[in-house]
C-alpha cells in the first residue's frame, strides 16, 4: 500500500519549486496529513494490522526525474524523515516529468529494493495495492506487475488498451491467488506516454474509505498535468480542474500535449472480480477443513 504521484510538465520545464511541492505533497499523505486520515482497519479486517491506527507509509520512498538523463533516487527511510534537499539537491532545467513514491510494504521485503520507482528496460513506473501470490522470494509484487507491463512494451510499437487488459488479466489477475489492488503511474520512456491504471477488488475493501483510497486524481491546467493518489488541494496545480479516477480504468496521458484518452476495462473488472470470488471460496472452505479437524481431533481426545 503506498502514496504516489507524477507531475508532468507540458508547458516548460519542471522547477525545483515545482518538484519541491510534489515532494511535499506526498509527505502529507504518506503522513495520513492530507485529505483523511486512512486507518489500516479502512482497507482490511486481517488483525494482523493494528486495524485501529492510522497508516503512516514509513518503508521508504524515492521518486524519477525524466529529461534529457534519467535520474533515478531510492531512500530506505520514510519521506517523511528525509528532508527534501538531502534527496533531491538539484533539479535538471530539462526535467518534464517527476514521479514521487512513499511505500508501505505488504508483499516482498521492506529493503530498498523493493523501493518505488522501478526503472525497467522501457518503463519506469510505481504501484499502489497488493496483488497475493505475485511475489518471488525477497522481490515484490510490484516487481512482477512492472515486469508484465514491461515485456509487454518491448513488443509493442503503440499501447493498445484491449490488448494490454488481456495482458493484465492473463499475466497477473490469473496467476494472483487474491487481488486487492492494482494501481500503476507508468512512464513509457521511448513513446512519450504516460500509462494511470487504476483498478481494486471492491469486494475485499471493507469500507467507503477504503475505496476511496484507491481513486487517484488527475489535476491539470495549460502547463501542468499532476496525478497523484489524493487530491493536491491546489498546492502542486494552484489552478486547473480535477478529475477523479474510475475503478478498472486506464488514463493514457500524452507528455507533450497534456491530452488524457480514457478507457474503461470490463473485462479486467469482470476478471477481478472472479478472481475474488473465487479466493473466498477456497478461503472459505479451508476454514471449514480447519474446524472439521478441530472437532475430530477434541472428539478422539
Amino acid at each position: 500500500m503506498c502514496r504516489m504521484s507524477i507531475l508532468i510538465a507540458v508547458k516548460g520545464s519542471l522547477s525545483q519549486g515545482d518538484v519541491r511541492s510534489q515532494y511535499n505533497h506526498v509527505r502529507d499523505m504518506a503522513l495520513g496529513n492530507n485529505s483523511y486520515p486512512f486507518r489500516f482497519g479502512d482497507l482490511t479486517t486481517n488483525d494482523k494490522y493494528p486495524l485501529a491506527e492510522k497508516l503512516h507509509h514509513g518503508h521508504g520512498h524515492g521518486y524519477y526525474l525524466g529529461g534529457k538523463e534519467n535520474v533515478v533516487k531510492k531512500d530506505k527511510s520514510p519521506i517523511y524523515e528525509k528532508p527534501l534537499e538531502q534527496m533531491i539537491d538539484h533539479v535538471p532545467s530539462d526535467t518534464k516529468i517527476s514521479l514521487v513514491h512513499a511505500r508501505y510494504a505488504t508483499q516482498g521485503g521492506s529493503d530498498i529494493t523493493n523501493n518505488h520507482p522501478i526503472e525497467l528496460s522501457h518503463i519506469v513506473g510505481a504501484h499502489n495495492g497488493t496483488v497475493i501470490g505475485l511475489s518471488r522470494g525477497n522481490r515484490s509484487d510490484s516487481h512482477y506487475i512492472l515486469g508484465v507491463v514491461n515485456q509487454y512494451m518491448s513488443r509493442q510499437g503503440n499501447v493498445d488498451p484491449r490488448t494490454l487488459e488481456r495482458v493484465l488479466i492473463d499475466n497477473i489477475v490469473e496467476p494472483s491467488s487474491a487481488y486487492g489492488g492494482m494501481n500503476l503511474i507508468v512512464h513509457l520512456k521511448r513513446k512519450g506516454k504516460i500509462i494511470v491504471l487504476c483498478s481494486y477488488g471492491e469486494t475485499v475493501v471493507p469500507t467507503r474509505r477504503g475505496k476511496e483510497y484507491y481513486h487517484m486524481r488527475i489535476m491539470k491546467n495549460g502547463e501542468r498535468v499532476y496525478i497523484a493518489s489524493e487530491d493536491d488541494h491546489k498546492k502542486v496545480v494552484p489552478q486547473g480542474g480535477i478529475k477523479r479516477t474510475e475503478n478498472h480504468t486506464m488514463y493514457i496521458i500524452d507528455e507533450k500535449t497534456g491530452k488524457i484518452e480514457e478507457h474503461h476495462l470490463p473485462k479486467l473488472k469482470e476478471a477481478v472480480n472472479r478472481k475474488n470470488k473465487e479466493s473466498k471460496k477456497k478461503e472459505k472452505g479451508k476454514t471449514g477443513r480447519q474446524k472439521t479437524s478441530s472437532k475430530s481431533n477434541r472428539k478422539a481426545a
